[in-house]
Parts: C-alpha cells; sequence; structure tokens
C-alpha cells in the first residue's frame, strides 16, 4: 500500500454476436482484484482479494415490437469482500441467477418490460424479512415491471 491508497485492478471483457438474424447472443467475464483489502488487513497476513464472474444471454426479437431475452449470472467472490458486509468477510460466497425478459416497444422510444429473476447463494446471502441487512435465506426471487424511453 503506497500512501494510504489501495491498488485494485479489474478485467472486464464483453463479446457480442450478431451475425443470426433476430437472435443476439453475448458474453461477459470480470476479474478482479485488490492489494491489502481493508476487508481482510485485520484477520490475514495474506490481505490480497480476488473476485471475479461471468454473465451470459441470449435475445431474440420475434418481431420488431416484441423480444425475449435469457440471461446467466455467476460471481465468486473467495474471501466474501465483495458480496456483502453481512456475510462476514473473509468467507467464499458464490452467487448465481438466472432472469427471463419480456419486452414490448409500445409507442415510438416507449418500452415496457416484465422480468422475473432468481437468485441463489451457497450461503445466507439474501435478507427477505424485515431483518435489516442481515441475511437470511440463500435463494430469492424478484419480479420487476418498467417502463423507459429510449430518445435514440
Amino acid at each position: 500500500m503506497h500512501g494510504g491508497v489501495n491498488n485494485r485492478w479489474i478485467v472486464d471483457t464483453t463479446i457480442l454476436y450478431t451475425g443470426i438474424d433476430k437472435l443476439t447472443l453475448a458474453v461477459n467475464f470480470d476479474f478482479a482484484g485488490e492489494e491489502n483489502d481493508p476487508a481482510l488487513v485485520a484477520t490475514r497476513q495474506d490481505a490480497n482479494s480476488r473476485w471475479g464472474g461471468i454473465a451470459g444471454y441470449a435475445a431474440y426479437d420475434w418481431f420488431q415490437a416484441l423480444r425475449t431475452a435469457i440471461r446467466l449470472e455467476y460471481f465468486s467472490d473467495p474471501q466474501g469482500v465483495r458480496s456483502s458486509e453481512t456475510i462476514s468477510p473473509g468467507n467464499k460466497v458464490d452467487l448465481w441467477e438466472i432472469t427471463l425478459t419480456l419486452e414490448y416497444k409500445i409507442w415510438r422510444g416507449l418500452v415496457g418490460r416484465v422480468e422475473y429473476r432468481h437468485d441463489e447463494a451457497n450461503r445466507k446471502a439474501f435478507s427477505l424479512q424485515n431483518h435489516g441487512l442481515t441475511p437470511t435465506s440463500r435463494a430469492q426471487d424478484t419480479i420487476s415491471f418498467d417502463l423507459y424511453y429510449l430518445f435514440f
């Protein structure tokens, strides 16, 4: 550590393929780390942290206004420093999710979207009850209804 600054690095790569009509395929991966991570300094001699993840998705345009997509993601946090402060740093956390999306172009740039997402973890990582930030579950489900406008 130099002058109280921790060196942090990240490699972020996305590969996108649109060579098949109406189909979009993508994969994204991130690998990162931090020297002398403050979350580990007090508990470990080797306080360097590492984490990373990968995501992939496929989207299909059924017709000009209707699109569906599926996204899968995995995130590994071997020292538990980036997942949540409440999961006790120093313990491995693995998170994964699947998201299903239905998107409809309503009018000009106005778009409506419905998404269902299921998240899971190898340990309690989600707060599903009124316990503040204390994790109470290894899984959670989310449904969202979105309305947005594209200007370009």
